[in-house]
């Protein structure tokens, strides 16, 4: 099954879990524009890091309130089925829900 962006694949319709070709995964790139976001608030006690691909994100940072559900305002390609876009710092990052594994990350898609 091919992989490319927006393609979400049979899977998608079935509401099951993506099982399709990973290889598109693990992109890592600074974006080409910021977007300006609503001001970004990190739970007490945690300090900046910088996430990368194959990085498990802690569960406190892939709530809902970090999720980007307006994924294409910010020109990020549609997150197959069981995966998110989240929202950590000035970055995105495409996690899978299940078990916060970072995917992809865009770096500095907002200031």
């Amino acid at each position: 099954m091919p992989f490319y962006p927006g393609y979400r694949g049979n899977d998608f319709q079935a509401g099951q879990p993506y099982r399709g070709d990973r290889s598109g995964f693990g992109q890592v790139y600074r974006a080409e524009r910021r977007y300006h976001g609503a001001p970004y608030v990190r739970p007490h006690g945690w300090y900046e890091h910088r996430w990368g691909y194959g990085d498990i994100l802690p569960q406190l940072f892939w709530g809902r309130d970090y999720w980007i559900l307006d994924y294409w305002l910010y020109a990020l390609s549609p997150p197959p089925y069981g995966y998110v876009w989240v929202r950590y710092g000035t970055d995105a990052l495409l996690i899978d829900e299940n078990t916060g594994q970072v995917v992809e990350v865009v770096y500095g898609a907002f200031y």
